[in-house]
């Protein structure tokens, strides 16, 4: 099974055994795995199923999970959220997690949304991450701290891809045409490149605020056994369009990121 991350639970699973993490005042949660027979690990600070003695599967456990997070949140919340299991935020200064459990919010320490949650009976603070239950995720007040997250989210992304509007890469691209295929580098498409391709081609325009680059393709053509490839980056509105619409695929749906893999050498920007 896949690691399953409901915002404020997650939990992992091996052959034998599934790991669950939740904070301290998820009451719901401590009643369905220690219904399972769940030990409490303390050196990990998690809850273990352990399949042989539980006569459940990793997809049993995360299933019983699910259900008590349900019946846990509010009704608006349920019908809000449902099955859904989503990151909201596009840069990689700003995280909200939206899950059936409530929320997983990421930001710096002196923002605004921090100060808030600190405050804010029903969050429980992990790291550099506040996790939020559902029962205390629905408030307006909680919705205006969401909403100026994503603007400045979006602010962000905005003022690292506006200087690269128009910007022409075109380089060799390594791998033959089924490759070209699997990640969609056809004429006309956006592809999705990660900071790993950058880095080889066009090194200088990298962020730690961004992760994902989109790119518009606009040329390509054999030349041996690689690709001589030719891509523009967007406009800032269009490239924040293309990550949004990425980020809300499901993962398995999602294109294939090019990496550095796919390139062989610095390309020219012209």
């Amino acid at each position: 099974m896949v690691p399953r991350d409901y915002a404020t639970v997650r939990i992992f699973a091996s052959p034998e055994t599934a790991d669950v993490f939740f904070g301290r005042g998820d009451a719901a949660t401590k009643a369905a795995v220690k219904a399972l027979g769940a030990r409490f690990m303390a050196d990990k600070r998690c809850w273990r199923v352990t399949f042989k003695f539980a006569r459940k599967t990793a997809e049993d456990v995360a299933a019983a999970v699910e259900a008590a997070l349900a019946d846990a949140a509010p009704e608006v919340w349920r019908a809000r959220v449902g099955t859904v299991q989503r990151e909201l935020c596009l840069s990689r200064r700003y995280g909200l997690r939206v899950a059936i459990g409530g929320l997983r919010v990421t930001v710096p320490s002196d923002h605004p949304f921090a100060y808030y949650l600190r405050k804010l009976d029903g969050a429980e603070q992990e790291q550099q991450s506040f996790i939020v239950h559902a029962r205390s995720a629905v408030s307006r007040e909680m919705s205006k701290h969401i909403k100026r997250l994503m603007d400045d989210d979006i602010a962000l992304v905005h003022r690292v891809l506006e200087p690269l509007e128009g910007r022409k890469l075109t380089g060799l691209f390594m791998g033959g045409r089924d490759e070209l295929v699997r990640l969609g580098v056809v004429p006309g498409s956006v592809v999705h490149a990660d900071t790993s391709f950058l880095s080889v081609v066009d090194e200088s325009v990298l962020s730690p605020d961004v992760a994902v680059w989109p790119l518009q393709v606009v040329d390509s053509a054999p030349a041996g056994d690689a690709h001589v490839v030719r891509v523009h980056y967007l406009s800032a509105g269009d490239a924040a369009n293309a990550l949004k619409l990425r980020q809300m695929r499901n993962e398995a749906e999602r294109q294939p990121l090019l990496t550095k893999a796919n390139a062989a050498e610095r390309w020219s920007r012209r």
